[in-house]
């Protein structure tokens, strides 16, 4: 019989609801999985491969399932982390606008002209360092009118798999519609709250609210928790400063 290897475990505190997890390193043939995943930029398998790799890394009883979107790639990062490495090097290319010289073929006379620097700088991001950024303004009860309003939940990885990053970013009207009418916990008024609802009387709903009304609901979307780290940026060739925002798991993956 071969030796055996005891894994190791970590904690993290999954974001939305300061519940404590532990969780081990992926291993070799769950990675495998993920590349394979990575290779195919399938979105939804992608998704899958993700959610599959957190459900077996987790060792506390978590309903991955019911995470909200930024959990999940929170949790993710904090596996690769412990996984692969707790530094991702990259290479970032400089687009400031500097003068650069070229000869003019009629006079034969060199000159300058404005051109992207385009200096490709390496860069490390500590994965460590990267959280969860949350909006001040963000809250998950909307009023609407003085008496009527929603509280919402946070898209989930079952609605990810199902509708597909297009919908999250809302760029779709019935996609949108969709996505807004899953993410409707309940409705409230003066006197009763409701809980009991069918997803299509509530996409008709939303279809009759007014386009004020309406931008108070896309406001919980734009202001969503999400997974956001700035990096200062200098580039050694011009000198030019800037701060780079990486956003999203895919920015990641590296």
């Amino acid at each position: 019989m071969l030796p055996q290897i005891k894994t190791p475990e970590y904690e993290l505190v999954i974001p939305s609801t300061g519940q404590r997890a532990v969780f081990r390193p992926f291993l070799v043939r769950e990675e495998k999985i993920l590349l394979m995943a990575m290779q195919s930029e399938d979105e939804r398998q992608i998704i899958r491969a993700v959610e599959d790799i957190i459900h077996s890394c987790l060792q506390s009883p978590i309903e991955t399932n019911k995470l909200s979107m930024f959990d999940i790639e929170y949790i993710f990062l904090k596996i690769r982390s412990k996984s692969i490495g707790e530094i991702i090097e990259m290479k970032y290319q400089c687009q400031n606008e500097v003068d650069k010289p070229y000869r003019d073929e009629d006079s034969g006379v060199m000159m300058a002209r404005k051109a992207p620097c385009g200096t490709y700088v390496p860069i490390k991001i500590h994965l460590d360092e990267v959280q969860v950024e949350r909006d001040p303004d963000h809250t998950t009860q909307i009023k609407l009118t003085d008496t009527v309003g929603i509280m919402m939940r946070y898209p989930n990885m079952a609605m990810a798999r199902s509708m597909g990053r297009a919908a999250q970013k809302t760029e779709d009207v019935s996609q949108a519609l969709d996505l807004i009418a899953s993410c409707i916990e309940s409705f409230f008024n003066e006197t009763e709250v409701i809980t009991e609802f069918n997803h299509d009387e509530v996409v008709t709903w939303l279809e009759g609210l007014t386009q004020q009304q309406f931008a108070l609901i896309q406001k919980f979307f734009d202001t969503i928790p999400r997974l956001r780290h700035k990096i200062n940026f200098e580039c050694p060739a011009c000198g030019y400063k800037q701060d780079i925002v990486i956003e999203g798991i895919q920015n990641f993956f590296a």
